[in-house]
Order: structure tokens, then sequence, then C-alpha cells
């Protein structure tokens, strides 16, 4: 467990020091190539604790992801190890593009699980950015950071691949999510139901209710069309970002604790008398997904 949290920090300084050059890099293309909203400053509002979220939540979910793993090492060994035999045939860039679409699965599994009830709370942080760039990506809350580390590390382990291959997974994955959360308006034309576009993902993050609950790949957007969550529109731009029900609250702390007074008070309120009353501090459930019906967490009124 050591040596894997040892591996973790490691990995945190890596990606601090890479933060400089990416918001150099994309904050150039945002001005060469025009901006989504032309009016939003570099340091627009949020932006200060957005990159407390990038630095602080990884290294609050190590130890947890640490222990995690190291059982899953344990448990899963022998499966690696007759997977990584016949893996290892296949070309490095073949291992690479592999772990990546199998990222995507899992990500897109995973990022549809947290538009659910009990997810929603977790994730309703990272949409409430309402001035998407490249940094938006990075106000993920510990819980759905420590979730996203052990189910994409867990699948790649247990389907055999190495360390390197994981690594370079990561690497992929967090620098084409930053390049989707980009204030760009990019589209692929045809493309778009093939892979995902920040044009694509800008209309994820949308207040548009046509939009919710829509296109949860990162790299793939045929997962979406394959699985019925994907939605683009051809003709439009999406308007507004941003939650549509809840009000979140501003600054580092408040955002970080969130999830869990909301999860409290859910809980709470399913075996309180009052819990018919109305109460504006706990606010509503957005996702439908699942059967799952938008919900008031303080009222159970649908």
């Amino acid at each position: 467990m050591a040596e894997l949290l040892e591996s973790l920090s490691s990995k945190w300084l890596e990606a601090l020091m890479w933060l400089v050059p990416y918001g150099l890099i994309f904050t150039i293309l945002e001005r060469v190539f025009g901006r989504a909203e032309p009016e939003q400053r570099v340091f627009r509002k949020g932006f200060a604790g957005d990159l407390l979220h990038s630095f602080l939540n990884p290294v609050l979910a190590a130890p947890l992801a640490a222990v995690a793993l190291a059982a899953v090492q344990t448990l899963a060994r022998g499966l690696n190890e007759r997977n990584a035999e016949w893996i290892s045939y296949a070309p490095f860039w073949v291992q690479v593009l592999a772990a990546i679409f199998v990222g995507d699965i899992v990500g897109y599994w995973r990022h549809r699980l947290l538009h659910m009830k009990y997810g929603w709370p977790f994730h309703a942080v990272h949409h409430s950015s309402e001035e998407l760039d490249w940094l938006s990506n990075d106000r993920v809350d510990v819980g759905e950071n420590l979730a996203t580390t052990v189910f994409a590390a867990a699948a790649l382990f247990c389907l055999g691949f190495s360390m390197e291959v994981a690594v370079v997974q990561v690497i992929a994955r967090r620098t084409y999510g930053l390049f989707l959360h980009c204030n760009i308006t990019w589209s692929y034309s045809v493309l778009d139901r093939v892979f995902v576009s920040p044009r694509c993902h800008r209309w994820h993050h949308s207040a548009d209710p046509r939009a919710i609950d829509r296109n949860f790949a990162t790299f793939f957007s045929f997962l979406d069309v394959l699985f019925g969550t994907y939605f683009m529109s051809r003709d439009e731009f999406p308007q507004k970002v941003g939650l549509v029900r809840e009000t979140m609250p501003q600054g580092y702390v408040p955002q970080v604790t969130y999830p869990y007074l909301v999860l409290w008070r859910m809980i709470w309120n399913q075996g309180s008398a009052g819990k018919n009353q109305e109460s504006e501090s706990n606010p509503p459930i957005q996702s439908s997904l699942g059967g799952l019906v938008h919900e008031n967490p303080a009222s159970g009124v649908t």
C-alpha cells in the first residue's frame, strides 16, 4: 500500500507540473481559434477554487484509493497475470489504444451512475461551473475523484494492462478532458457521432432540458449513440451551462462538503416525519436516469 500511495503522490506532483503548460496551451488555443464565450475572462469566476480542487482533491482521495487498489491487486493478481500473458503480444501502441477504449467504457458507466440519485450530489460539484474553460475539468469532488481512480485502475489491472500502459491512458484521458472543457466552439461535424468534440461535451454541461443526462463518454461518442444517450444540435450552440435545479455554494470548502451534507439530508429525510415539507436548503436531484425520477431530497416530491 505504501508503494501505491507513493506512486499516486508522484503522479500527482507530475500532474501539478503539467498544469502550467496545459493552461498556456489551452488559453492560447481559445484566443487563436475563437472563444465560445468571448466575454469570459481567463481568470473567470471560480478559477481560484478550481485550482484548489485540482491541487488538493487527488491528495485527499489518495489514501483510500491506495487501500482499494491494494485490495484489487491482492484479489485479482491471478487474473492480471493470465491476461497480461496474451495482451503483452500486442504492440505497445495497440495496448494503449485498447486501454483508452476500455477506460472510456468504464468511464461512460461510472459517469452515468454519477448522474443517478445518490451519485448526483458528488457530480453536481463538477456541473456547477457556469463559465466553462479547461480548468473546469478539475472541479471534481473528492468522492468522485476516488471512484474515477479506483474504477479505471481496477479494470485495467484485471485485464492485464501494464503500469506503463495505464499511465499513458491516464495522461491521454486527462489531456483530452481538459481540451473538451475549453472555451471553444469546435465540432467534428459528422464525426461527432464517433468522437467527442468540445461542442458535444459543452452540450453535456448545458442547462437545456434536451441535453440533461446526455453525452457521457470522454473519447468515443459512439458509446452514447449505442446506449441512447447522445445529443447534438448542429443548428444551435449551448447558451447556458451549469446546474438546472440546485444551487451550489461558492468557494472550495463549501463545495467539498456539499455532497456529504446533501446525502446526509437525503438519508435523514427518508425516515423523517416531516419529509413532506419543502426546504430551500435541500436542493433537488437533477438526474432521472435508470428510472430514478427527479426528486427533491427534502420533500420526496417528484
